[in-house]
């Protein structure tokens, strides 16, 4: 894997990945923002919605939390990708330099449901974005002077000034929803207990808020309500790890903090139509 890292304080990162076998769904929590082109191959981002596919030159965003991603190899054998990984203070400086010396509109009006439930987004890139992430890959390749920090920043400022050209749609509006670092901590807290046994209302103290503020903010950034969507993401996680484990039903749903297996059963039969047992063997 390349890697260069922008310096330490910043901690943005750029990274080449090569995959060359399909490993299935994987878990990853992010505590940064990670902007992404697929090179070779498809990325599918599994969510409560449902699927989201991020094919060849496709530009995929994950925000900060929980996520579940599956890279699937081409037909060569190989999947690559070219991430920038970064904060969101570091995102919010680049947004504000772009905005203050050459008047970049940093407000979007986009709206769907995609976008205001879900901490990821994906979408075909521009021309100007592929011909962008082929100019890091040659240098990556050749080990020219994309490692130099001054380098790492003009490229990361293009990055963001392309997406934010590309028009008001969902990977603009997703891009600059997260630089609200406001919501960092409130974020976090949640992400982080969604396979804790905590209530909604040690969640909002988490959160610095009173519950009624927190259910409030929740279902404002989410879309449903708090429980709602904790089930939501209990029951996306029981249903990867009935295609890509062989725990039992019991141990899954203990893991995943169902009161029993029967709660575990009807809810799940709810959500996707089938109980888990013929879930499982539907994947076989």
């Amino acid at each position: 894997m390349d890697k260069f890292r922008l310096n330490k304080a910043e901690s943005t990162i750029v990274e080449r990945t090569l995959v060359v076998e399909n490993r299935g769904v994987e878990r990853l929590l992010l505590t940064d923002i990670v902007v992404g082109y697929v090179v070779a191959g498809t990325k599918r981002l599994h969510h409560i919605y449902g699927v989201t596919l991020c094919a060849e030159d496709g530009l995929f965003i994950l925000g900060p939390g929980l996520h579940y991603q599956e890279n699937c190899v081409n037909s060569q054998g190989l999947y690559e990708q070219i991430t920038f990984r970064f904060s969101a203070d570091t995102l919010h400086s680049v947004l504000c330099s772009l905005n203050l010396n050459f008047g970049i509109n940093i407000v979007s009006h986009h709206s769907c449901s995609r976008c205001e439930g879900g901490n990821n987004t994906a979408a075909e890139a521009s021309m100007q974005l592929c011909d962008l992430f082929a100019t890091i890959k040659t240098s990556m390749h050749n080990n020219l002077t994309l490692g130099n920090d001054v380098v790492l920043r003009i490229k990361l400022t293009e990055l963001v000034f392309l997406i934010l050209s590309s028009g008001d749609n969902c990977l603009r509006h997703k891009l600059l929803r997260l630089a609200d670092s406001r919501k960092r901590h409130f974020l976090e807290a949640i992400y982080s207990n969604i396979f804790s046994n905590v209530t909604i209302g040690e969640l909002a103290e988490l959160t610095h808020r009173s519950p009624t503020l927190f259910k409030k903010e929740f279902c404002e950034y989410f879309g449903c309500s708090p429980h709602r969507w904790l089930v939501e993401q209990r029951l996306l996680h029981s249903r990867i790890m009935l295609s890509s484990t062989s725990a039992t039903i019991s141990e899954i749903a203990n893991e995943c903090l169902f009161m029993n297996v029967s709660h575990f059963i009807k809810l799940f039969k709810r959500r996707y139509g089938v109980t888990p047992t013929v879930y499982r063997e539907m994947g076989e």
